[in-house]
């Protein structure tokens, strides 16, 4: 018997042994993270973070008719010195001098946040500042900016987009000419240094911020007609790095792991656009609901969920739009750009089915933990225990 049960337990250590192989002599263990709604119970957005970071997520509804919800994923390492953040689009409107009219925090054309365009290294100053009151000795370490081919597709995406916005103003009646131009925008990935509490903090910044100007001729009595010039600016998804000085570098290419991964589900994305259309048509003074009969205004929250498809959330990219293929939408293509990623997608796991993952070039060996949504980057092969399965590299888009 005490044979039997010295074999038995050499068996079970023997396996754990077998099951941890995968990732044995590597720290790069990462795990499935997902943004869910407690609102809607609907799940909006999944990405992959370090497997010991504790990750908290947040969903805000708000009347806002640009950015009608918005996203927040917060991953930190366990003694919360290092820091990830992703923060979804958000639309401003600068009108100007009425910008810093507090009474009227919301733009009364747009019907959308008010606030003074800020250029990127000004918008990163204001963002540190905003998170860190008491950072003295805020510097610029280094600033990546895109490749001018990349600009020049961006721009023509950007005239399609102001196009776009010029046909829509010609059916609105409040105005009897509308103005588009003065385009602008700019991918970047800035990195600063500052103290805080006796301790050097280094935090990147990777966004996009676009712009163009937006001028309406109102007519304001008989034979009057009188100009109201303004900015309509976009800052892009956001994520943010936080570190000290002295871990940076550990954290930077699991930050960037972070960044490329992190998905909006698309059926969230095409409900979305649903509901900002319908809060638009819910404007009219003749406006009445088909569904309930009613001319009151909906929430956001119940047109979500009334627009939402149903099933299981859908992670597959857009075969016109893959993360690697630069976009005004979004800003996770930059990273393929700082640091050039290879793609995994799958169509055999279940809980994978045509999801991508992107992970550096450098990893040649991925491992997926199917019970565990848990992955294990390498760069050579590895033994591998029972659940763990190696992953095939899928084409990648240049």
């Amino acid at each position: 018997m005490k044979n039997f049960c010295i074999k038995f337990l050499t068996l079970i250590i023997t396996v754990i042994i077998s099951s941890l192989s995968v990732f044995a002599d590597t720290d790069d263990i990462y795990k499935f993270c997902f943004v869910e709604d407690t609102k809607t119970k609907k799940e909006f957005a999944r990405t992959i973070v370090p497997d010991d970071f504790i990750v908290s997520t947040s969903v805000k509804w708000e009347r806002d008719y640009e950015n009608p919800v918005s996203l927040t994923i917060l991953a930190q390492s366990k003694d919360k010195t290092t820091s990830f953040l992703y923060s979804s689009a958000k639309t401003y409107v600068d009108s100007y001098a009425d910008v810093q009219n507090v009474s009227s925090p919301i733009d009364t054309v747009f019907l959308t946040e008010k606030r003074a365009f800020a250029f990127p290294q000004e918008f990163v100053k204001e963002l540190i500042s905003a998170n860190n009151p008491n950072a003295q000795e805020v510097v610029l370490v280094s600033s990546f900016e895109s490749p001018e081919p990349i600009k020049d597709y961006l721009m023509s995406e950007m005239l399609k987009k102001m196009d776009d916005l010029k046909t829509e103003a010609k059916s609105d009646r409040r105005f009897s000419k509308v103005s588009i131009g003065n385009p602008y925008f700019q991918p970047f990935a800035s990195t600063y240094s500052y103290t805080l509490n006796n301790q050097t903090y280094k935090q990147t910044v990777i966004a996009m911020i676009s712009s163009f100007d937006y001028e309406f001729t109102k007519k304001t009595s008989v034979g009057k007609f009188e100009k109201f010039p303004m900015k309509l600016w976009f800052v892009s998804d956001l994520y943010v790095l936080k570190a000290k000085e002295t871990d940076y570098d550990k954290y930077y290419e699991k930050f960037i792991i972070f960044v490329a991964n992190t998905m909006i589900n698309r059926k969230a994305e095409n409900s979305l656009r649903l509901v900002k259309q319908q809060m638009k048509m819910e404007l009219s003074p003749t406006y009445v609901d088909v569904h309930t009969g009613s001319n009151l205004k909906n929430l956001p929250s119940d047109l979500f969920n009334r627009y939402y498809e149903g099933g299981l959330p859908l992670y597959q990219e857009d075969k016109d739009m893959p993360m690697q293929k630069p976009s005004l939408q979004q800003v996770r293509w930059f990273t393929n750009v700082i640091y050039p990623q290879n793609r995994y997608k799958f169509v055999k796991l279940p809980t994978l089915w045509n999801q991508p993952v992107y992970v550096p070039q450098k990893y040649q060996c991925v491992y997926f933990d199917k019970v565990n949504n848990r992955f294990a980057l390498g760069t050579t092969m590895k033994e591998h225990g029972k659940g763990w399965v190696h992953l095939i590299l899928s084409n990648i888009i240049n």
